[in-house]
Parts: structure tokens; C-alpha cells; sequence
């Protein structure tokens, strides 16, 4: 009688499965691997309350040129989603004048990072002297001249981040927060500045 019962026992096993005897340890599935952001330090900044007339001298020059056609490379997906966009990285068609990838969730937070290379459009953004711009400050990004200003006295819900890269070149991060977040918007497109410059050389 045992032994038929305990070959039932393993024809059952057989088909249904048998669960891991008690005491036994039980294998855990292996966690999901997941891309790590490396930490960067805010670049500081000190508000101004008048604009200069001209362009920030720059001591180092980088040619930001050969990144028009692989903006997207600048900032990673990872790095979008450290800031509050979790989003994917859609690049702008480049051209001679530059190139532009944008990060952006359906009705809420989006990120723009943009490089130039013209003179014009370099002396217009470092300048902040759009008549909507209401909080200038001045910054270092990965050692660069920058300019951080927003159409807000208090910046909550946007910031724009402008970084001298040479005479005629330069590059932009713009933005804008979700109605969740709750980090300071400057900082955020600040560290997503510095991310990005570093990676040019």
C-alpha cells in the first residue's frame, strides 16, 4: 500500500508539480537591471538684475558642431528621467546651424536640449534680453559661461539654461516641469546642462 501510494505521489508531481519541500530555501528571481545615473553637483548661480551687452568671454572653446546629428547623445534617456521626463529622446533633422533633441510626456513635463552654431542666435541667448525674461542669473557649467533665466520672478515652471561654448556656438536647456514636481526647476535644467557639456570635447 505504500508503494502505490507513493508512486501516485510522484505521478502527481509529474504532472501538476510539487511545491519545494519545508525548510528548503527557495531561489529568487534575479532584480531587473536598471541603468544608473551618476550624480552631478549643481552648478551654483548668482541672479543679476542687469543684462550685459555683450556675449560672456569664453577661455575654453568647444566645437559642439560634430554632436548635430546625435544630440540625443548628450543626455540619455536615464539621465531625462533622473530630472522628472520620463520620457524617450526624439531628434530634431540637424543642419548647418545645429541640432536639437526633446524628451516629452503627453500633458505634462518636457525637456529640450538644443546646439547652435551661428553668432546670432549665441548673442541672444547668453544676453537674456527677451522683454518676457524676468529672472536672470549667471552660472559655470562644466567650466563654461552660462546664463539661466526664466519668464517667472520665481522660477517654478520653466527654466532656460544657455551655455557659451565658443564665439559662435552654444547650447540650450529648456525645461519644463511636470505639475507633480516639486525639485527646483533651474537646478534640474542646470544639472542636465552640465551632463551634457561635459560629454562634448
Amino acid at each position: 500500500m505504500r508503494r502505490t501510494i507513493g508512486a501516485l505521489a510522484g505521478a502527481l508531481c509529474l504532472v501538476g508539480g510539487c511545491s519545494p519541500e519545508v525548510g528548503l530555501p527557495v531561489p529568487e528571481p534575479a532584480p531587473e537591471s536598471t541603468a544608473s545615473v551618476a550624480p552631478v553637483t549643481t552648478p551654483a548661480r548668482t541672479r543679476v538684475t542687469t543684462f550685459s551687452v555683450e556675449p560672456p568671454t569664453v577661455s575654453r572653446s568647444l566645437d559642439v558642431r560634430p554632436w548635430a546629428a546625435k544630440v540625443c547623445e548628450l543626455v540619455t534617456d536615464e539621465e531625462a528621467r533622473a530630472i522628472g521626463v520620463d520620457a524617450h529622446g526624439t531628434a530634431n533633422l540637424p543642419d548647418e546651424q545645429g541640432g536639437q533633441c526633446v524628451w516629452r510626456v503627453e500633458g505634462g513635463p518636457s525637456l529640450r536640449v538644443t546646439i547652435y552654431g551661428r553668432q546670432e542666435k549665441v548673442t541672444s541667448l547668453l544676453l537674456g534680453n527677451d522683454h518676457e525674461t524676468e529672472y536672470v542669473a549667471e552660472a559655470q557649467v562644466a567650466g563654461q559661461p552660462a546664463i539661466v533665466v526664466s519668464e517667472e520672478k520665481k522660477p517654478s515652471e520653466r527654466c532656460t539654461v544657455g551655455v557659451m561654448l565658443a564665439a559662435d556656438q552654444s547650447l540650450e536647456v529648456d525645461l519644463l516641469a511636470g505639475s507633480q514636481d516639486t525639485g527646483d526647476v533651474c537646478d534640474r535644467a542646470l544639472v542636465t546642462a552640465e551632463r551634457a557639456v561635459s560629454k562634448i570635447e
